[in-house]
């Protein structure tokens, strides 16, 4: 049985949302290894979809920024969202910080460790005067997210330290899944429909998966 620590959106969703790993894999994956989703996405949202997939158990939501543990217990790793805005007030200004935070979805702002932006903001300097105050700016799909503290490679190795396991497999898409595959023994890296991404790619020893998007997600998947 092995830990494996997959992404969502672009990994087991395809672009349009939709669950696309094919459905015999996919029992199979979970009937023998625990699948623990890693993303950006919120508790809420995430264990909406466990349940969708036929999962339980722990997760990591935000980012890295919170964690749920195998007996449901929810941890805020990361800084909590109040020292995330003021932290964003300090960096931007008061008309900057008010201008992006228009943009997040009004369900977002009940984040716990995390605030999430639409992905055009990010850009050089904004994201240095960000990283000035000890915040990350990790661009992701749509959004990016804003976290301090913590991410998924963190939130990765202390949930596989709680459930026993030295060694873990990690599969992702995006920019904001580089430290979560940074932190597995063996990553794995969906292919795009524009290609791997490079941010991914320059890690050493990771493994690009050859179907296109979640189709290729079982090639990642022990056999044994």
């Amino acid at each position: 049985m092995a830990l494996i620590f997959t992404d969502v959106d672009g990994t087991l969703l395809d672009e349009s949302g939709r669950f696309a790993v094919p459905e015999p894999a996919w029992r199979r994956a979970i009937t023998s290894h625990v699948i623990v989703p890693a993303s950006s996405r919120d508790v809420g949202e995430l264990a909406d979809l466990q349940q969708e997939l036929g999962l339980a158990g722990p997760l990591i939501a935000e980012d890295g920024a919170v964690l749920v543990g195998a007996t449901g217990d929810v941890t805020v790793l990361g800084q909590p969202r109040r020292v995330l805005l003021e932290r964003l007030v300090e960096a931007l200004g008061p008309a900057e910080a008010s201008q992006l935070l228009a943009g997040e979805p009004a369900a977002a702002r009940g984040r716990l460790g995390s605030i999430l932006l639409p992905v055009a903001v990010v850009e050089a300097s904004r994201s240095a005067r960000l990283t000035a105050r000890g915040l990350d700016l990790t661009p992701g799909g749509r959004w990016a997210t804003v976290t301090a503290g913590s991410d998924k490679g963190r939130a990765a190795r202390e949930l596989a330290a709680s459930l026993g396991f030295a060694e873990w497999l990690a599969i992702g898409n995006a920019a904001n899944d580089r430290r979560l595959l940074a932190s597995a023994t063996r990553g794995f890296v969906i292919h795009n429909p524009d290609g791997y991404d490079p941010a991914l790619t320059s890690l050493p020893g990771v493994t690009l998966l050859q179907a296109h998007g979640p189709e290729g997600w079982p090639e990642a998947i022990p056999q044994d």
